[in-house]
């Protein structure tokens, strides 16, 4: 049975119950319609926690576990897998790339420095929010049902505080509880999305959006899973949630129903569902990918046969058997005393036989074909068992090649994993713009970059911030772009340092290793006041009103040199990019540009004057001779130019 799209199942065009009623027609038609598909998505869910599960539905699920008949894993009728090489390869597979935080960063389309300087500040407001929503805590999550299932999610949305303001929140979302119409989702984009959630009576009635008549009628007469399964201990039902884009210029619709009536309805003035989706492998067709228990299954079953084979084996034929002829009369009977001495009367004495139970060809066929599922799914040796298998002497350029061959095998989904970030940037973008239309502002807090330190904490309004969409981009850049292990890293890095790519202080920044973290932020400390100083000046807001143009002057303790160098950096790359089509732009122009020279010129004369102070006395010069500059009544050596060194906070 297909689902029809009649008059009974065009939720959307209905109100009130009504709605409510055609929507659980339709979901009741595309569960029918997809009744192999939920036996797939519980056959995988069996294979990777090697439980006897009877269903994955929310109802079913609750009615089996509290059944008597639940089999158990002594029970040798029970499905459970002797070797489970499928959650092998899924938990290898989590770990080895949800230990990436993936950071999407906002890059500028051109425009005006205000706008520039907002676009920095909307990183560190993305990160703040990334921690704090748990993005980077349901990774694992989102990744470990990709691999069961084919697809895992994240659903963004607003959530309402008990203040009565608003934030964005996040939740994972658990794929058997994802319908989509198999004709609407069959070229990968579906109009409609179900999704049902388990929840308890008690918590619906105190929801203030379920306070109507209406709603609480519909809990009281919902059905709930306790009396489905006779478990009266929850009182629980289940909730679903439906949405339809907006289409063709018509608002979509988003509903929260039960099977007795509506909870909940509005217009949905979106494109675009609150749940972002990552495949692990892109489908061809369909909504719904291939994972990695899909995948397996031919291996995990032949290894299942050989598994049970080799038990069976052993049991019958591993123990050794003492054969006793009928003349041999013993003496005593047999036991297993270390030692024991059988004494006999007759022609023939006793017999102990212990023959080899099962042949090494089999052992080295489930070998091989452990080692093939982790080949398939793309693996390598290294990856799985944390062993080195090239040996002690292997360098680390040769374990970087040989790890390689994995990170290609990955490309796809590596790819799949960053646009994934994106689009939750994007979507978390959006709703933080509507959120500012609704309370007026939306502050947040932001953190450091490493995310766990008490240091670099502060509050970003995202109304202060926003900037319109056509001026900015989010990309993620590719974090396979170095090796992950240690050894390979370094190599890299250094191979990278030595080329002249990368400078000694940006190989220590490129290690991210945990343990040098707090080592780092204290020797990078001198590039990182510098290139604030100077963002500072190049990207301030043009003043209004009385203000001044704010200048700032380096000091002699900063890095000099360094200083001198992204300043010229900085200058060049104003004197290209900043817009001088106007009598305005040009003069705003010349005045960033002679903030940024003098500030170079600021730090060439105090490298002059500490290269002096720190130049030797000459033969028959006192000590006290050399170290001492004639100055001038300002405090600057005499003889020095005046507009090198200006006073700390001069403004234009």
């Amino acid at each position: 049975m297909q689902p029809q799209q009649t008059n009974q199942t065009k939720w959307w065009e209905a109100e009130g119950r009504d709605a409510a009623m055609r929507a659980v027609a339709m979901i009741s038609q595309i569960n029918t319609a997809q009744i192999g598909f939920h036996q797939d998505n519980l056959r995988h869910l069996r294979m990777y926690e090697n439980r006897d599960y009877l269903a994955a539905a929310v109802s079913s699920y609750m009615v089996k576990t509290y059944a008597p008949t639940r089999r158990t894993g002594g029970n040798r009728t029970s499905n459970r897998m002797a070797l489970n090489v499928s959650k092998a390869c899924i938990d290898t597979l989590v770990s080895k790339l949800g230990k990436e935080r993936v950071k999407p960063t906002y890059l500028t389309n051109g425009g005006l420095i205000e706008r520039r300087s907002r676009v920095q500040k909307l990183n560190d407001w993305l990160y703040g929010e990334f921690y704090r929503t748990g993005i980077y805590d349901w990774n694992k999550s989102v990744l470990r049902n990709a691999a069961i299932f084919g697809k895992g999610g994240i659903k963004i949305f607003i959530r309402t505080k008990d203040n009565g303001k608003h934030e964005v929140a996040a939740e994972p979302v658990f794929m058997p509880e994802i319908l989509i119409d198999p004709y609407d989702g069959y070229y990968g984009n579906p109009s409609c999305l179900y999704q049902q959630k388990f929840v308890t009576k008690d918590t619906l009635r105190n929801n203030k959006f379920f306070a109507s008549a209406s709603a609480q009628a519909a809990i009281d007469l919902s059905m709930s899973v306790s009396s489905i399964s006779g478990v009266t201990a929850h009182d629980s039902t289940v909730v679903w949630e439906a949405w339809r884009k907006k289409q063709d210029g018509k608002p979509g619709k988003h509903i929260i129903f039960l099977d007795s009536g509506m909870l909940w309805e509005e217009d949905w003035d979106d494109c675009e569902f609150p749940m972002d989706f990552l495949d692990y492998t892109t489908p061809p067709i369909g909504f719904f990918g291939l994972g990695v228990c899909e995948e397996l299954i031919p291996i995990q079953v032949e290894i299942n046969r050989l598994a049970n084979h080799i038990r069976d084996s052993l049991i019958l034929c591993a123990n050794p058997r003492t054969y006793i002829p009928a003349g041999a009369n013993i003496m005593k009977p047999l036991s297993n005393q270390i030692g024991g001495e059988w004494v006999y009367h007759g022609g023939q004495p006793p017999t102990t036989v212990a023959p080899q139970a099962v042949s090494q060809d089999t052992f080295a066929q489930l070998e091989n074909l452990y080692r093939k599922a982790f080949e398939i799914v793309g693996l390598s040796q290294m990856s799985a068992t944390g062993r080195n298998t090239l040996g002690a002497s292997a360098s680390g350029e040769a374990i970087r090649q040989y790890v390689d061959v994995e990170t290609d095998r990955f490309a796809e989904l590596q790819q799949n994993w960053e646009d994934f970030h994106v689009r939750m940037a994007r979507k978390m973008h959006k709703m933080a713009r509507k959120i500012v239309e609704m309370d007026g502002s939306y502050p947040v807090t932001c953190y450091d970059l490493d995310g766990k330190r008490n240091t670099g904490v502060w509050e970003i309004d995202f109304k202060d911030i926003d900037v319109p969409e056509d001026s900015y981009t989010i990309q993620c850049f590719p974090q396979s772009a170095l090796p992950k292990l240690p050894g390979p890293r370094l190599a890299t890095i250094k191979e990278w340092k030595d080329e002249g790519y990368i400078e000694k202080d940006q190989a220590r920044e490129m290690m991210d290793f945990p343990d040098l973290k707090g080592q780092m932020q204290y020797i990078l400390a001198p590039r990182r006041v510098i290139e604030r100083a100077l963002e500072e000046m190049a990207y301030q807001p043009k003043p209004q009103g009385t203000t001044k143009w704010k200048s700032v002057t380096p000091e002699p303790n900063m890095d000099l040199a360094y200083g001198m160098q992204m300043g010229s950096a900085m200058y060049n790359f104003l004197l290209l990019e900043l817009p001088e089509d106007t009598d305005e732009e040009r003069k705003e122009k010349g005045i960033r540009l002679d903030l940024i020279r003098q500030w170079i010129n600021k730090c060439d004369a105090l490298g002059k004057l500490k290269a002096q102070t720190m130049t030797p006395p000459a033969p028959g010069m006192s000590p006290g001779m050399a170290q001492t500059s004639p100055m001038g009544p300002d405090g600057a050596p005499v003889g020095m130019p005046q507009q090198a060194l200006g006073a700390p906070g001069m403004t234009m």
